[in-house]
């Protein structure tokens, strides 16, 4: 046990509040008086791109999603220079991926986005050169997919896009955080 780190156990009756503080004081968590329970150092973040920009892919190549703007990040667990979050602690972490683009080439068999952690990868796909038979896809298009990831303490996360067969495809990223995001927040 270390003397020098403060915790505490405290009732506010004016606010009818309980709060439980740990490490010099900082609050981990606040009961109010409604019961509802709030945890302003649980680990979460959302990230989107800092702006919108052309990137092109090639066909069988994973490509990592440059989310690189912080909305929040309430432990700085996600590093917006290699696009990754890392957990801090061994649970289960809800992840959301959200991407937006506005062109497509019908050509490829697949188009993939995926959230890759270290324990496994979870996957979105459709297929172009069956949806889109008139044609390449010209306009918005969203696609997204989430997942509940049973991490380690140092696992990773991180968002890609992956094209299976077909020829090189171009297309901009719709670089609006409402559209295009990703999410994660630890449950518990």
């Amino acid at each position: 046990v270390d003397d020098d780190v403060e915790c505490a156990i405290e009732y506010e009756p004016a606010n009818q509040a309980l709060t439980l503080s740990t490490g010099n004081n900082a609050e981990a968590m606040r009961i109010d008086s409604a019961g509802i329970v709030t945890k302003p150092l649980q680990s979460g973040f959302s990230v989107k791109f800092s702006s919108s920009s052309d990137v092109s892919l090639t066909s069988t190549a994973y490509t990592t999603i440059p989310f690189n703007s912080e909305r929040w990040d309430n432990n700085g667990d996600f590093d917006t220079s290699t696009y990754t979050f890392t957990a801090p602690v061994t649970g289960k972490y809800l992840f959301n991926y959200s991407l937006g683009f506005n062109s497509m080439d019908n050509s490829n068999t697949w188009f993939v986005i995926l959230i890759i952690t270290s324990n496994h990868s979870y996957h979105q796909w459709i297929a172009p050169d069956d949806m889109f038979t008139g044609g390449d896809l010209n306009g918005n298009f969203t696609m997204k997919t989430s997942a509940v990831a049973d991490m380690d303490a140092s696992d990773t996360a991180y968002a890609q896009v992956y094209i299976y067969n077909g020829t090189a495809s171009q297309f901009t990223y719709i670089g609006d955080n409402r559209v295009s995001y990703f999410t994660g927040y630890l449950l518990g």
